[in-house]
């Protein structure tokens, strides 16, 4: 089949959200044990919104891993205490505390151990990773740019991808022996993969693809400015449907497999395979352009890329259309901008990746996208709002009915434990809150001379939303709703809200709250399970009684 010679599709302006790290399959030594690729397929939840009738009526009214002891316990079903003894490092302690104990009981249960499958400890100053051996069903490790000073993975028997990288005291890079010819690795990647032809020898002349002498894995080399390799990803090269891929220790992770063009934009790649499928997609003056991969969705080869460039301005994330590269996108752009690069689009494949998009244009079968549930939640539930929102007369965007409501949801919290009275709570008392709010911020746009609608609101912080920053447990959802609760009606008792000033923080007082009530309302309804509902409504009745011990009403009426 030929393939029509193509430019770049149009990119969509702005970065979104993205994370997991694919970043290296494991196989023992150099590749000779082949373990099966990840292939991750989440299933979205399906909510339902209910009626509202009756509110409405009233309202208008690498890592040292010493074994088995740890992972028998998790297998036992036993919890897991997160103290020093079961994690000496502080650090890697502290992440466990914060990340993954998810009813913040300083306890690991079994299920909270089994649903680490994908974990990304890069960059948090770890030296050792004892006690990891505890997530039995972990398939993805990222912990690069530690300080690391040994890698034992023998007791992580699922562990499929590894990222080490940027460990200093782990030792130095090893660059894998060339094999005299590259017959498998051409086999492989044109035949498999659908490479183009010209695109994959021009790499190969250049040196930075080759085939490994030992067993005859395809090496992407990543080069330094002065082109220097500093960076070794290793692949697999079967064509059986098995695979495997390494980053190779001593791999400095502020480098990876790319190309610097003549032109100011760069575009960016998890891996390899996908840069080599995006150009063999649009070839056409392909080397005007740069590329880098990441090895992951760590920042830091991009990063070194535009330090090395002056010339790139423009950047381009061209990561996988599944819920980890949106993540990864958000959060890859918000550093962008923080370092001074304001161009920043994103580029999405019709598929779940750039070698699905070009599988299927020589008639294969593709996986598909996959977009992020809480997104799609948040659109959905903004959707329903829109109709909640225009049932509310603008004369009841107040600070009594702000209270009211507020104090509904806790009102259906104190009914029962299960997760259906979670689901009364915020599709009921909870919508009718984020409603007055909306319309609060419509009434105080009109103050200030704007004509900005509750739907067009609602819009706005529907596109706010950003799933990589959504994280912690029900009692941080809480607890930040309690916090911007608080912070409203500081603005309503103390502020003179006839000056423009105080009109437009109360807008956005009102504009936090919302926000976060539409990332409560997401928890309940995509992330929530039920062995996390009993502390987490245990503590709000207690943050509840410390609240009004302390002096302030819920629900003082004004």
């Amino acid at each position: 089949m030929t393939l029509d010679k193509k430019t770049p599709p149009e990119v969509l302006s702005g970065g979104s959200e993205s994370s997991v790290m694919s970043v290296c399959q494991v196989g023992s030594a150099w590749g000779c044990l082949h373990r099966e690729e990840a292939m991750f397929v989440q299933n979205p939840n399906t909510n339902r919104y209910r009626c509202l009738s009756f509110l409405l009526a009233g309202m208008m009214a690498v890592t040292s891993l010493p074994l088995p002891a740890f992972a028998a316990d998790a297998a036992a079903g036993e919890e897991i205490a997160i103290s020093a003894e079961r994690f000496p490092d502080e650090q890697f302690r502290n992440y466990i505390s914060e990340q993954l104990d998810s009813d913040g009981d300083n306890m690991l249960s079994a299920t909270e151990c089994s649903e680490v499958v994908d974990l990304n400890v890069s960059q948090q100053g770890i030296a050792d990773l004892t006690g990891i051996d505890v997530f039995s069903k972990l398939q993805q490790l990222d912990c690069s740019g530690n300080t690391l000073s040994a890698l034992d993975i023998s007791g992580a028997a699922q562990l499929l991808q590894l990222n080490c990288s940027a460990n200093p005291d782990l030792s130095a890079l090893k660059l894998p022996e060339k094999n005299p010819t590259m017959k498998r690795v051409y086999a492989y990647l044109l035949q498999k993969r659908h490479i183009d032809r010209e695109i994959l020898s021009y790499f190969a002349k250049a040196g930075t693809i080759y085939e490994s002498a030992e067993h005859h894995n395809i090496v992407f080399a990543g080069l330094d400015s002065e082109g220097k390799i500093r960076h070794i990803h290793v692949k697999g090269s079967c064509s059986d449907g098995r695979s495997f891929r390494l980053n190779q220790e001593g791999s400095e992770a502020a480098y990876g497999f790319g190309y610097r063009g003549t032109g100011n934009r760069l575009y960016v790649f998890e891996a390899p395979i996908d840069l080599l499928s995006f150009l063999s997609l649009y070839p056409d003056n392909w080397q005007e352009n740069s590329y880098i991969t990441l090895n992951g969705v760590a920042e830091h080869a991009m990063l070194q890329a535009l330090k090395d460039n002056p010339r790139l301005d423009t950047v381009v994330l061209c990561l996988d259309h599944d819920p980890a590269g949106i993540e990864a996108c958000g959060r890859l752009a918000e550093i962008l901008v923080r370092n001074g690069y304001g161009a920043v689009k994103r580029l999405q494949s019709a598929c779940k990746d750039w070698n699905e998009d070009l599988k299927g244009r020589y008639g294969e079968e593709t996986i598909p996208a996959q977009e992020h549930p809480r997104v799609m939640e948040c659109r959905a539930w903004t959707e329903v709002l829109k109709e909640v929102t225009e049932s509310i007369n603008i004369k009841y965007a107040n600070r009594s009915y702000i209270c009211r409501y507020y104090q509904d949801i806790y009102n259906e919290l104190k009914k029962g434990r299960g997760r259906e009275q979670l689901m009364d709570a915020f599709d009921g008392p909870g919508m009718l809150l984020t409603g007055v709010l909306v319309r609060c911020m419509e009434k105080e746009g009109i103050a200030l001379g704007r004509e900005t609608s509750a739907g067009q609101i609602l819009e706005n912080l529907s596109k706010r939303y950003q799933s990589h920053k959504d994280k912690g447990n029900f009692n941080t959802r809480i607890r930040q709703m309690q916090a911007t609760f608080e912070e409203t009606l500081e603005v309503f008792d103390t502020k003179d809200l006839e000056q423009k000033e105080n009109q437009e923080l109360l807008a956005r007082k009102c504009m936090s709250f919302a926000m976060e009530c539409i990332r409560a309302h997401i928890f309940v309804a995509i992330d929530c399970g039920e062995e996390q509902m009993k502390p987490a409504k245990q503590n709000v009745k207690e943050q509840k009684v410390e609240h009004q011990e302390g002096g302030m009403m819920l629900c003082s009426q004004s």
